[in-house]
């Protein structure tokens, strides 16, 4: 994934049906120095999403007759996202949380929504950075290898002297923590990572990729070169 250099504004695709909220939104974020991707429908977004490669979603909930959040499920990437609506629903806001956006409330405070998405481009470009300059080639695990978090089931999908991606089952309806803890039973080993993206899998699971802190150690460099894999 290509880093966007520090003379390139960071693209936030913006979604509303509103033509007054959606011009205001693009404005605001234009003089606040990124560049504005305004869409009226899903369609326009979804569009945009293969384009455009946005950095961040700001979608309404509503889309004549369309759920905006769908969006959030579209990317071939996982892409930092603000929901907004002007009928509040906690159920929504779970939703939208469990997916890994913010959920806000109109009408917005400019202050607030400005601060809230240098907050979220910041963090993006930080995971974007460790996978931008990950130095090592993953290989899929072709057997069933036990490992756990906490006790909680994990299935390790594929691993590097960097990372690992991990599909969990059963987990609580929130966003996984920072910074995990996988254990690995059969070879007594704990290995302790950073989660750069996750997203839902099903009804409670979820998928994510990991970098593996203190990568360069041994054991993890032994199991990954090993047939134990």
């Amino acid at each position: 994934m290509a880093i966007p250099s520090a003379a390139s504004p960071r693209k936030v695709l913006i979604v509303d049906d509103d033509d007054a909220t959606r011009h205001g939104l693009c404005a605001l974020v234009t003089e606040a120095g990124f560049a504005a991707i305004p869409a009226a429908t899903l369609t326009e977004a979804s569009n945009a999403l293969t384009r455009e490669s946005p950095d961040l979603i700001i979608t309404d909930v509503r889309l004549k007759g369309y759920n905006g959040m769908q969006l959030l499920t579209m990317g071939s990437r996982p892409i930092p996202a603000i929901v907004v609506t002007g009928f509040p629903d906690r159920m929504l806001e779970a939703d939208a949380h469990k997916m890994g956006a913010d959920y806000l409330e109109k009408p917005l405070s400019p202050t607030s929504l400005l601060a809230l998405i240098r907050v979220k481009l910041e963090a993006s470009a930080a995971d974007a950075l460790v996978w931008a300059t990950r130095r090592w080639v993953r290989k899929p695990v072709k057997r069933q290898v036990k490992a756990w978090i906490k006790d909680l089931p994990v299935r390790i999908l594929d691993v590097s002297y960097g990372g690992l991606r991990l599909e969990l089952e059963g987990t609580p309806q929130t966003r996984l923590p920072r910074l995990l803890s996988v254990t690995l039973p059969t070879s007594h080993v704990a290995i302790d990572v950073k989660v750069v993206w996750q997203k839902p899998s099903g009804a409670t699971g979820w998928l994510c990729g990991a970098a593996v802190l203190e990568s360069g150690t041994v054991t993890w460099r032994q199991l990954v070169d090993a047939a134990w894999f």
